[in-house]
């Protein structure tokens, strides 16, 4: 992702990575949905989930972002890989994808694709 990177999707990960909330970016109502679970929630307690994370994995972060532009559907794609160190120094590593659909230029809905074996480590600090 480059600094001048604007598509919804880089602007979601931007606000996912710095917990800033961006309420022009973000629609009311708007949905997170994960393929580990294949449950439906407010996006805003996606946030919530990562700074939870956080108070076990200070540095957890999105890195390595590869972003598409909204297609005509309104639809784009933020490929990504959370990385962070465990308590116990190790690295750890967890490949994703988001799929972020708007409405009108705002995200209304995000569909996040993760192998839950990846991020088995930092899960198991938050159980």
């Amino acid at each position: 992702m480059t600094a001048t990177d604007t598509s919804p999707a880089a602007r979601m990960i931007g606000a996912l990575d710095s917990l800033t909330v961006d309420h022009e970016l973000i629609a009311d109502g708007a949905t997170a949905w994960h393929n580990f679970d294949n449950l439906d929630m407010a996006l805003l307690d996606t946030f919530e989930s990562v700074r939870t994370i956080r108070t076990k994995v200070p540095d957890f972060r999105f890195t390595d972002v590869r972003t598409t532009a909204p297609g005509d559907d309104g639809v784009s794609v933020a490929r990504y890989t959370f990385r962070g160190t465990l308590p116990d120094g190790a690295d750890v590593a967890a490949h994703a994808c988001l799929v972020v659909h708007t409405e009108a230029g705002r995200v209304t809905r995000i569909e996040e694709y993760l192998d839950t074996a990846q991020l088995a480590p930092i899960l198991a600090l938050l159980a």
